[in-house]
């Protein structure tokens, strides 16, 4: 909810285990999403994302480049923050920083990833 307020969210290997694991308040990001008129998603995500609700949504971009084994930590950059989720078990485990060289590294490492497709 919080990254919709900052118009953006940036997403590295975004599997769609929220929208799976909660409807309900995914719902709710939904509406609040679709509220706000300039709001962009971008995840970059393996192939075998292709056709989930999370590369479907109006406000979504996705590109396919990630491979191997699938990483259970997702990266969330949203205004100044980093967020490091691990979905290893049912209840996911956050890692939240602001530290202003943290974030920095991973919005250049989306960066770069996103420049290759």
């Amino acid at each position: 909810m919080e990254s919709i307020d900052y118009g953006a969210l940036k997403f590295i290997g975004a599997r769609g285990y929220f929208i799976d694991r909660y409807p309900k308040l995914f719902k709710e990001v939904e509406e609040k999403a679709g509220k706000h008129l300039n709001y962009k998603m971008r995840n970059i995500v393996d192939p075998g994302m292709r056709g989930h609700k999370i590369t479907k949504l109006t406000w979504a971009d996705t590109k396919y480049l990630l491979s191997g084994p699938r990483n259970p930590n997702v990266v969330w950059l949203y205004g100044p923050k980093v967020v490091i989720a691990n979905w290893a078990g049912d209840v996911p485990v956050l890692f939240i920083s602001e530290n202003k060289n943290l974030v920095q590294s991973y919005n250049d490492y989306f960066d770069e990833l996103w420049r290759k497709v």
